[in-house]
């Protein structure tokens, strides 16, 4: 399986030319009776549920840098609309890429 740094991942989602884009993520549940399983999410669009280009608000771009300092990234479910925040550390697959931190 190829693999990705976390540092490409991040900077993937959050390149503005890529907003409204789909990817499929892994990641091990940090909390919650789940904790420590693996989660897939085969449609994971990056940024607050509703909205596609959430780049463009300067109060979502703020609300992006704090998940960032505490240590996850804000992903919305593009099926359910489920608002999802992964740890960082916890994420292990990127499309077909393995994630390597």
């Amino acid at each position: 399986m190829a693999r990705i740094s976390i540092a490409e991942v991040g900077a993937i989602l959050a390149d503005p030319q890529n907003a409204g884009e789909t990817y499929l993520i892994k990641f091990v549940r940090g909390t919650g009776r789940k904790r420590g399983s693996i989660k897939t999410v085969a449609k994971v669009r990056y940024g607050a549920p509703g909205r596609k280009d959430a780049s463009s608000n300067s109060a979502e771009r703020a609300a992006k840098r704090t998940h960032v300092i505490k240590g996850t990234w804000p992903l919305t479910d593009a099926e359910t609309g489920q608002l999802l925040t992964p740890l960082i550390s916890h994420i292990i697959g990127f499309n077909e890429y393995k994630v390597y931190h």
